[in-house]
């Protein structure tokens, strides 16, 4: 794998690996893989479809959110972010149509996705920029959510009280917040909670663990 693997994601007995280039894993394996933990083959009837994948998640229910970079997957009219069933089929409820001009690390938490877009984008009259969070089923975005970070997001991470972002931002909802942030994840208020990382050589924060 000569680009590397952006993001990893296991259900059950399966594994998805979202990679920008074309490997081969004993055979030929793309850029979306689906492979089993019990295997070291990857699942070859998987639709290749993808210029990039940046960030898969699973669903809850054996499925998969998968973020990349199309206008639409399969006859399904949905921008940048899908849903996969249980199947690897492609949900048909789910369809993101607003003009994000991509998506990249994306999280499930309760009935909401987070993600992270490249995008400051005018949605119903509300500005949002950097972070989203959309309805699992639908795909709608829920405009009653944007706290606007002022710089790129990297990870989003959750606990059973908080939601946590981290990357290359300085502000979150007006407040200053260096590198990292937090969220009620009920209210998805922004907490009081800020570390105030100091970024010498401006790398910002790509991952988030809880210990």
């Amino acid at each position: 794998s000569s680009k590397g693997v952006n993001d990893m994601a296991i259900k059950g007995d399966t594994l998805f690996i979202a990679s920008m280039n074309n490997s081969t894993f004993g055979v030929e394996a793309y850029k979306n893989t689906v492979l089993s933990t019990t295997m070291d083959l990857p699942q070859t009837d998987f639709p290749f479809m993808f210029d990039q994948v940046n960030g898969v998640c699973p669903d809850g229910n054996g499925g998969w959110y998968v973020a990349s970079v199309f206008s639409s997957l399969g006859g399904v009219q949905t921008k940048h972010i899908a849903r996969f069933n249980a199947d690897l089929t492609i949900n048909q409820n789910f369809i993101q149509s607003n003009t994000l001009q991509g998506a990249y690390s994306l999280h499930v938490v309760d009935k909401y996705v987070y993600v992270a877009t490249n995008s400051n984008a005018n949605i119903q009259g509300v500005q949002i920029n950097n972070l989203i969070r959309i309805d699992t089923a639908t795909g709608a975005i829920d405009t009653s959510f944007h706290p606007n970070p002022n710089g790129k997001i990297n990870i989003i991470y959750a606990n059973d009280t908080a939601i946590f972002i981290g990357g290359l931002f300085t502000e979150v909802d007006g407040q200053p917040r260096n590198r990292i942030a937090a969220f009620n994840r009920i209210s998805g208020e922004l907490l009081n909670w800020n570390p105030n990382i100091v970024d010498t050589y401006n790398k910002g924060v790509s991952k988030i663990l809880e210990h």
